[in-house]
């Protein structure tokens, strides 16, 4: 499959929607049937993606994303992917990129090519042998025969009629077809050419036949200019509209399967199929989600696997999300591929080393909550055993007391454990864009903030939220806390879609438009209150590419103070220092266009770079300050390069300080408030979250343990399960049940869980089910009450999609006085190479 130029529009506060992401591309390896592999390029938070899926598109991870910051055009494989691991990247601003270890790390291969703005790459089907590229510029087409180390001009035949947003693509060995609103055609491989045919609309889907050499056979479509699908059985001597069924002329994608079927997207269409070249196409629609009103333009890409006759399984990616048929198109299922290791935001408790509090928003998770003092004085937990070694459902099973099975430690308390806590009771939406600890957070005030398509402020540690009325119905990037907040009620909130900037004094009850010295239209990226808000009215506001501003009377009149700041950059970071009052300064990091400090309050900014990378190369995600800033100059920022950076001397110099991290986009980093002792710094990456206790000096992964109270919207009840509150429980208590076939499950996308509960006098047994098949029944009887107790454990092979569910049994131990089944809930493992 080849995705040619393919655009998506989306309206801009649709950057990234619940439950999915908006896919761009997808590309699916020659050697799938062996490999496994599919690349997914995804738009997250207005941030591409490039992810990738090792077994079959059932789960995803990140990879390296260097290449995405330059503006994704094509990737395409080698022809012997599962062994060389080489594939390519065409960017649109820095040329063309090349992996050898599946798209972990990348290198730019420019030599020899003099425009940088490319639009196509294409990998020979004998690559392994005559290390053939073939790439697309404004330039025009180059080839390469040593694998993209340097490119040579081809023209011959091309001529005028050749322009800036050509595609290419092979038909076999030695055919080459490049396509805009001229087709021509190569047999040698691209040193020559012939027009074969003129449309009147450029071509942006290409297909062929694997067979191409017998058969002959192609298809073109014209995707956002219309013109339906056309097809050749010539090599492309004449073309045929290929029409009947058809009920939509903007053709996406295309793709043909080794048995010859032909499939087609469309805007607004799911997945076409025909059986033959020319015959009729059918529409499958069953499984798709319902069309979304946030763009026009909804299923991009089509592909199949190598082997599509014998596994029927189709590929269907778009604004709704990533599809996935393994009945030839008939069903489709939808698949979840944003990694659930990705952490967006990042925050500590100001009194850090005392409460040893961590929050987290994660990308689809919601909120999480970490004791690093349980982190500092326990050991990691042992790993329960794989799938398997528990039991079997071939007969019966045989009671086994709670806690006896494996698991991390399978008997006795998790209160002392290394794990996060799920907070995220009351939240509509898993998504967030923030997630903010209020200035005055403290065991009296524990307020916190999160927002993604509203605004949910907790008063109670995390336990349960509250939204907040707000005046924009779209994306909230993120909320402006007044340092006094919430005795005097005061927030801003910066929007995404250009519904502008917002001011309450009441805590939400009425809001404040700011408007005057604000671009009539903006998107609001950060709101930073001076720490003195109370007395200087100073708050500061940056916007996603029309400049920084800063307002003296909260808001209600802002100025422009980007000076040296190009005015159409890309913020993506803005922070204040924690003794503005006194040293007037501030930094801004930008997307592309560098690192800025000012330090008299934004009257004038210089650029800070020396030792970071150039600036195109580089996007600052997160900056983030030592509390002592104004005495130890120690400031630290991560970068979407996969780097995390370190001065200490106030931004003047910049050292890495990525020791120890994985090759990934890093995107949240904060500093402790106690790090002055601790040393402590967390960072967030596309593999969950790490730290270091040495100031950057090396990093280590946190764990990946999630705790979710019983009584959390992602734990499902069947039959009644009354709530029973009691001392020693987790959270707002347990829910038990004595009802025979009652039942409680949960489904986790992870490698290992948990179910934790309580032991009773009156316990009954407990039917325990994994991915619906019998593997435990676990005895809850206990001479006296035991709270948080682990009652049962089970290890994967892999990561993975999977639920746990438990029954009550209806029957019990001998000295048992009743049949109650009683959880607290469940923990489980998130981590893609657990240790």
């Amino acid at each position: 499959m080849l995705v040619l130029g393919t655009q998506l529009t989306v309206s801009s506060d649709a950057s990234a929607h619940s439950p999915h992401d908006v896919v761009l591309d997808l590309e699916i390896s020659p050697t799938f049937t062996v490999d496994q592999t599919l690349f997914a390029v995804i738009l997250q938070s207005e941030h591409e993606l490039l992810i990738r899926s090792s077994d079959g598109g059932l789960s995803w991870t990140a990879t390296g994303i260097t290449p995405l910051l330059h503006g994704y055009q094509d990737l395409s494989f080698s022809d012997n992917f599962a062994v060389d691991q080489t594939c390519f990247i065409a960017t649109n601003n820095a040329g063309m990129w090349r992996s050898t270890d599946g798209g972990d790390t990348w290198g730019r291969i420019n030599t020899g090519l003099p425009s940088l703005t490319g639009r196509d790459i294409s990998v020979s089907p004998t690559f392994s042998v005559d290390q053939t590229v073939i790439a697309v510029t404004v330039g025009g087409i180059y080839r390469s025969t040593d694998a993209g180390d340097n490119w040579t001009h081809v023209t011959d035949g091309l001529g005028a009629a050749l322009i800036t947003s050509t595609h290419t693509a092979y038909g076999t060995t030695g055919t080459m077809f490049a396509a805009h609103d001229t087709v021509f055609r190569s047999n040698d491989a691209g040193a020559t050419w012939q027009s074969i045919g003129t449309f009147a609309d450029p071509v942006e889907a290409m297909a062929f036949s694997p067979t191409f050499a017998v058969d002959q056979t192609l298809a073109i479509a014209f995707g956002r200019y219309g013109g339906g699908v056309m097809t050749s059985d010539d090599g492309g001597s004449t073309f045929l509209p290929m029409v009947g069924g058809l009920n939509e002329d903007f053709v996406n994608d295309l793709a043909i399967a080794d048995d010859g079927t032909f499939f087609a997207c469309t805007q607004l269409d799911s997945c076409y199929r025909a059986d033959t070249i020319g015959g009729a196409w059918t529409l499958f629609e069953d499984g798709f989600e319902p069309l979304s009103d946030l763009t026009a333009n909804h299923y991009v890409a089509v592909c199949v696997t190598p082997s599509y006759s014998v596994d029927q399984t189709v590929f269907v990616g778009g604004f709704e999300g990533l599809f996935m048929s393994t009945s030839g198109g008939q069903m489709f299922k939808q698949r979840n591929i944003y990694p659930v290791e990705i952490v967006r935001a990042v925050d500590m408790s100001p009194d850090i080393l005392n409460d040893g509090k961590i929050f987290v928003g994660s990308y689809g998770g919601g909120v999480y909550r970490y004791s690093t003092m349980a982190h500092e004085t326990s050991t990691q937990p042992g790993r329960p055993t794989p799938s398997g070694a528990i039991g079997s459902s071939s007969g019966p099973l045989a009671p086994v007391p709670g806690g006896a099975l494996g698991g991390p430690d399978s008997t006795g308390s998790l209160a002392d454990e290394r794990h996060w806590s799920s907070k995220s009771l009351g939240l509509d939406i898993l998504f967030s864009t923030a997630m903010q600890v209020a200035p005055n957070y403290s065991a009296a005030t524990p307020t916190l903030f999160y927002t993604y398509r509203g605004v949910w402020r907790s008063s109670d540690d995390g336990k349960l939220w509250k939204e907040i009325e707000t005046p924009a119905a779209t994306i909230i990037r993120f909320v402006g806390i007044a340092p006094d907040h919430p005795q005097d009620g005061t927030l801003f909130i910066g929007t995404n879609a250009g519904s502008g900037t917002w001011r309450t004094d009441d805590s939400g009850a009425n809001w404040t438009e700011l408007t005057d010295g604000l671009p009539a239209v903006h998107s609001t990226r950060y709101i930073r209150l001076s720490p003195n808000y109370a007395s200087d009215q100073t708050v500061f506001l940056s916007t996603k590419n029309k400049g920084v501003y800063r307002s003296t009377d909260a808001g209600t009149t802002c100025e422009n103070i980007s000076g040296a700041i190009p005015a159409d950059a890309i913020v993506r970071a803005l922070v204040i220092s924690p003794t503005y009052n006194v040293d007037s300064t501030l930094f801004v990091g930008t997307k592309g266009n560098g690192l800025w400090r000012s330090t008299n309050r934004g009257d004038s900014w210089e650029a800070v770079t020396a030792g970071l990378p150039l600036a195109e190369d580089m996007s600052v995600e997160s900056i983030a300050l030592s509390p002592r800033f104004r005495n130890d100059g120690i400031m630290f920022i991560a970068t979407q390069s996969q780097e995390v950076f370190k001065s200490v001397d106030s931004g003047d110099t910049w050292q890495s300080a990525s020791a120890g991290l994985p090759q990934t986009a890093c995107w949240a980093i904060d500093v402790s408030p106690g790090f002055a002792l601790d040393q402590r710094v967390v960072v967030s990456t596309n593999a969950w979250l790490w730290e270091t206790l040495d100031a950057g000096a090396t990093w280590t992964r946190m764990p990946t343990y999630a705790r979710v109270d019983d009584l959390y919207n992602e734990v499902v009840y069947e039959g009644f399960w009354p709530n029973d509150v009691f001392p020693g429980n987790l959270s707002f208590g347990t829910r038990g049940s004595t009802v025979a076939g009652n039942t409680t499950s949960f489904s986790f996308y992870g490698n290992e869980i948990t179910w934790i509960g309580v032991l009773n006098p009156d316990g009954g047994y407990a039917n325990v089910r994994i991915d619906g098949e019998l593997v435990a029944v676990v005895d809850t009887y206990a001479p006296t009450q035991r709270t948080d107790v682990r009652l049962f454990g089970h290890g994967f092979d892999t990561i993975g999609l999977h639920e746990i569910s438990i029954e009550v049994a209806g029957t019990a131990h001998p000295l048992s006085t009743g049949t109650l089944v009683q959880s607290d809930g469940f923990a489980y493992r998130f981590e893609s190479n657990a240790p």
